[in-house]
């Protein structure tokens, strides 16, 4: 049997720990500094072991805000059924919520020259959220609203 690598055998520390219940969605798991002591390994090795957490989807990192636990996915074998959108989250159908806002907006250099329109030409904005209806916190996020369309006037 093959040995684990450092990052599996911290990666599977904390998988352990949510999958049992131990964290809950949201909590936050120890720091990675907390990790690396407890490990006596190296901050890239449990840099990695979060990245596959992350990619599992049993944790979130947020760039100044800390890693928050997830709650597990659905097991592939209960999404064959779901569209593209369920599978990529690992969601049932009607798992997830998004939210949409437009409004119209002046056009500033950048996106007038992306569309070939003058400045101040009104365009619409848009901004969305997406997020499992389980959690309250949006797993994407456009930091700001982009330029969808020409609104019609």
């Amino acid at each position: 049997m093959p040995v684990p690598k450092a990052y599996e055998v911290i990666a599977d520390d904390l998988r352990r720990s949510i999958l049992e219940g131990e964290r809950e969605p949201g909590d936050r798991p120890p720091s990675a500094a907390d990790l690396a002591r407890h490990h006596g390994r190296s901050a890239p090795t449990v840099q990695n072991a979060q990245r596959l957490l992350n990619d599992e989807g049993l944790i979130d990192k947020h760039h100044g805000r800390g890693t928050f636990a997830r709650r597990p996915r659905t097991p592939r074998a209960n999404r064959a059924a779901t569209g593209a959108t369920e599978r990529a989250t690992a969601l049932h159908p009607g798992g997830l919520v998004f939210h949409a806002e437009y409004r119209e907006a002046a056009a500033s250099a950048e996106p007038a020259g992306a569309f070939g329109v003058p400045e101040g030409t009104v365009l619409l904005r848009c901004g969305y959220r997406t997020r499992r209806s389980a959690e309250p916190a949006p797993f994407h996020q456009r930091p700001r609203p982009r330029t969808c369309r020409r609104a019609a006037r």
